[in-house]
């Protein structure tokens, strides 16, 4: 679990190539920034869409899975 600013998301993927791509459920494929989308579809990176509509984001979730304060 790592967690990135949005304006580095594209060159962090492309740099860490992780198996799976979490964004919160309030995103839509057709929403993800164009350069996001292409960083991980160029590297096979699967998109997960996680929690629910007014549910946490998924860098809160991602702060609970490292034991940060939410």
């Amino acid at each position: 679990v790592t967690l990135f600013p949005e304006d580095t998301a594209a060159a962090t993927l492309r740099a860490l190539r992780p198996q799976v791509h979490a964004k919160g459920e309030d995103y839509e494929p057709a929403r993800i920034p164009p350069e996001e989308g292409a960083a991980a579809r160029e590297c096979g990176i699967a998109l997960a869409l996680v929690g629910g509509p007014k549910a946490a984001s998924s860098s809160a979730l991602a702060r609970r899975l490292l034991g940060e304060e939410v």
